[in-house]
């Protein structure tokens, strides 16, 4: 009989690990993945431009471009708005991966993102992270371990019942 398991040597996250639960994890970091062409070896092989949906949304292309006339969006100001997370090291955009000590999350997930934007973590810190919805309406969670969410900043005061006979219940009611 066995009492150990193997070890798992994948070290790679999927998104579907998260969803409809939370997934404690120990963080190290992040890094940008640059989108390019698959090698010409690969069995299913696709270009940068066929990736484009796995990408970090507003990481591509630089500039803002109207769907209707293919034309780039002016800012208030009349000037040409810039994409909010196009870097020109990355011209052809790019995916974000997640570096934890259990594994590594590779997605171009524009909610999950602005969800660590948000918590702001250090590496070494444990973090929950969840997920629901499934595509346009996908939310993600960040959050630390005991966090305590919707809680009001005051204490509840406590009460007793038997020191008001207005919390009392009426003795003449029959139920």
């Amino acid at each position: 009989m066995y009492t150990d398991f193997p070890t798992n040597n994948s070290k790679f996250l999927k998104t579907d690990n998260f969803q409809d639960r939370e997934v404690l994890l120990t963080y190290r970091g992040w890094k940008k993945k640059a989108n390019e062409d698959d090698p010409v070896d690969k069995k299913n092989r696709k270009t940068w431009k066929e990736k484009l949906k796995y990408i970090l949304r507003y990481s591509y292309p630089e500039w803002a471009i109207d769907t209707t006339t293919g034309e780039k969006m002016l800012g208030k100001d009349g000037q040409p708005f810039q994409n909010r997370y196009y870097d020109p090291m990355f011209p052809q955009g790019y995916s974000i991966i997640y570096v934890f000590d259990e594994g590594e999350l590779e997605t171009g997930s524009k909610p999950l993102f602005e969800a660590f934007c948000a918590a702001r973590p250090k590496p070494g810190e444990r973090l929950l992270i969840h997920k629901t919805g499934k595509d346009k309406e996908t939310v993600w969670t960040v959050s630390r371990p005991g966090a305590l969410k919707n809680v009001h900043p005051q204490e509840l005061p406590e009460v007793n019942i038997d020191d008001s006979p207005e919390l009392k219940p009426d003795e003449d009611l029959p139920f």
